[in-house]
């Protein structure tokens, strides 16, 4: 396949998925549910129509334009076809998808081998793509493992990114860790900033490394606005057994060990330096000056995945409610993952 077909292959791809009828997407959806309780229907249909938002002719040629297309369209033809191994993480819905999209349009070959925790929607994902493209059957494979593999692209905890350096680094790799996001707030924030705040929390239960799982805020700063809103927005999230037993669990901890905290009801917050917090529960940071952030933002860089303010008014931010709506060319940890493949 040309790189042409290839990218317009992917484009048809985006445009069958958002053709399915509510109907037709929801056996899947209760499937995946059954499968991963955390996957619940109204999440994966929004992580299937961020997918759709990547899979347009104008978000792939505003991302691709950054690349020398020529070097994409020699691959496989002029330089070898390599096979990538996948190794996504499972945390949100479709999470591997986007290294998925990068490896096919970069003129490689895909082995995946899809996370326990998220079988039921790549696998189904890769079904659509056979189904708009079958030369697409070359290119992607499922596989128990990923032994004999050119380059590998993995991401797990910190934990078992160890176990993935060890095995994986004399390979071309891309390896990523633990992230979380951040968010700095001024203190004069209106209640619509503050809900779309509270979407870059709570979305997909705040277990994606672009999840706000950290606030930085002015001394003396007032929580009851805050508190009001997430509880406003959100207080449906106590009915989700699982984040609801995380959120009981905390609390139960912070009261027994009278650990001063914050409760909204559906979401706890305690002042910790730390910056990726457990499922149920939202750290807090006090600063007096906003050269202390930017200082402290530094130097826990690798820790942060993406640093959110209203409006962006903070250095290198995104707007609040933009989380988990990344663009196409936004790379997980900042590295060019087509950068890499191109020069495999």
């Amino acid at each position: 396949m040309t790189f042409s077909h290839r990218k317009a292959a992917l484009i048809a791809l985006g445009n069958f998925i958002d053709s399915l009828s509510k109907e037709e997407k929801q056996p899947i959806f209760h499937q995946a549910y059954i499968h991963n309780n955390w996957f619940t229907p109204e999440n994966t249909e929004f992580a299937l129509a961020s997918i759709c938002s990547m899979l347009t002719e104008e978000s792939l040629e505003n991302w691709l334009k950054n690349y020398d297309t020529d070097k994409l369209d020699k691959i496989g033809t002029d330089t070898p076809t390599k096979n990538v191994g996948l190794i996504p993480a499972g945390n949100i819905p479709y999470v591997g998808f986007h290294d998925m999209l990068t490896v096919l349009l970069s003129g490689h070959k895909v082995w995946i081998k899809p996370s326990q925790k998220d079988t039921v929607l790549i696998e189904k994902l890769i079904e659509w793509a056979f189904e708009v493209e079958p030369e697409f059957k070359e290119y992607i494979s499922v596989r128990p493992n990923l032994k004999g593999a050119d380059a590998y692209i993995a991401t797990g905890s910190n934990n078992t990114a160890r176990y993935f350096e060890y095995y994986l680094g004399k390979y071309p790799s891309i390896i990523r860790k633990n992230r979380s996001s951040v968010a700095v707030i001024k203190g004069d924030e209106t209640g619509e900033e503050l809900e779309r705040l509270s979407i870059d929390i709570f979305q997909y239960f705040g277990l994606g490394c672009r999840n706000v799982s950290k606030l930085y805020v002015p001394e003396g700063y007032d929580f009851g606005k805050f508190l009001d809103t997430v509880y406003l927005q959100w207080n449906s999230m106590k009915n989700h057994n699982k984040y609801a037993n995380n959120y009981d669990y905390y609390k139960a901890i912070y009261l027994m060990e009278q650990i001063h905290h914050f409760d909204a009801f559906n979401i706890l917050l305690t002042k910790d330096t730390s910056i990726s917090s457990p499922t149920g529960v939202l750290y807090y940071e006090i600063y007096q000056d906003i050269e202390e952030v930017k200082q402290t933002i530094k130097e826990k860089e690798k820790q942060i995945q993406i640093v959110a303010s209203a409006n962006g008014w903070f250095e290198n931010s995104i707007d609040f409610g933009q989380a988990q709506q990344p663009k196409v060319w936004d790379y997980a940890d900042g590295v060019d993952t087509m950068a890499f493949l191109i020069e495999l």
